[in-house]
């Protein structure tokens, strides 16, 4: 009782603020997606289908203005949305583009890099494919420096819950010698087998170029790994940053200013860094929405969007205005 009634106090506070910025400060809300796509699973909630997307644009091109997320957002006179997605699948490409070219809607593109000259998953999804869809053993053991546990498998529950256990451990804590670890320990453990087409795709290069032709598309970076920068050290965040912002400028023949942390993660090494890379924005996982006078540019705040009927979607965009 004590704990409900300190967060609805908490609530009550965030949002009574929320009204009073937002009354002094035509307020920008900043949308985050990753996927468009009819996915059959979707363990992240990741995805949109495309329809849904369509209708998602269509709705707030009609009733607000949309900005471009590297453009100053001072003096705005009314209530204004920014389009982003995370990680470059290949949807963003194949689905997205043409929806946002056909309804004339700006968006920024956040890319990894790793695997944009593979057929690989980032390793996210690769953790989901081996735990979600392998021939798991009634018992399984992962031990290292971040974790020592053993769990017991029996239904589907148990399989979900140690996917979600492990992967929450890995974006917590996963630097590269974990991350590398923990997915031996558990390929070891576990049989499984490739399913062949991969529905995961990062974009390749080819698309990728044509993505940042379009005059609709901003291209940023999401840095190389997708590793939850603040488990790295000075150094490899600052690697995983510009060989990532360099990698994607050489492809698309265009600067690359902008950023987005994977996981939302940061820390004053990752500020530290972007801005010294002479990065002019970053977007961060903070609900809520942009005010001039309140965020830095460095730390914009985002709102996740996931797969919901249209009622849902337009009371959850009212909401943040008035919450």
């Amino acid at each position: 009782m004590i704990n409900y009634i300190a967060k609805k106090v908490y609530t009550t506070s965030k949002s009574f603020k929320n009204r009073i910025y937002n009354h002094f400060d035509t307020p920008v809300l900043v949308l985050a997606y990753h996927r468009v796509a009819n996915l059959e699973n979707d363990i992240f909630k990741n995805a949109v289908t495309p329809q849904t997307f369509f209708n998602q644009m269509k709705y707030l091109r009609d009733n607000y203005n949309i900005l471009r997320f590297e453009d100053d957002w001072a003096n705005k006179e009314k209530k204004s949305i920014v389009i982003t997605f995370d990680d470059g699948y290949e949807d963003n490409y194949t689905e997205m583009l043409p929806i946002i070219e056909k309804l004339q809607i700006p968006v920024v593109v956040f890319v990894s890099t790793a695997n944009i000259e593979t057929e690989s998953d980032n390793w996210d999804y690769e953790l989901e494919n081996i735990v979600m869809h392998g021939n798991l053993p009634i018992n399984i053991h992962i031990h290292s420096n971040i974790i020592n546990k053993k769990w017991e498998i029996n239904t589907s529950i148990d399989r979900n819950n140690f996917f979600k256990e492990i992967h929450s451990i890995l974006v917590e804590k996963g630097n590269y010698e974990y991350k590398n670890i923990i997915f031996e320990q558990i390929k070891s453990q576990v049989q499984y087998i490739n399913p062949g087409k991969n529905i995961n795709k990062i974009m390749n290069k080819q698309q990728l170029k044509k993505l940042s032709m379009s005059k609709y598309i901003t291209v940023g970076t999401h840095s190389v790994n997708h590793l939850s920068l603040p488990t790295l050290t000075y150094e490899q965040q600052y690697k995983e940053i510009t060989d990532s912002k360099n990698y994607i400028q050489k492809i698309i023949d265009k600067d690359v200013n902008l950023i987005s942390y994977p996981f939302n993660m940061y820390n004053d090494d990752t500020l530290d860094i972007v801005k010294k890379c002479n990065f002019k924005k970053g977007a961060a996982g903070l609900p809520g929405a942009w005010h001039e006078n309140r965020n830095n540019s460095f730390t914009i705040p985002r709102n996740s969007v996931v797969n919901e009927d249209m009622d849902k979607f337009i009371k959850r965009i009212h909401n943040y205005w008035t919450k």
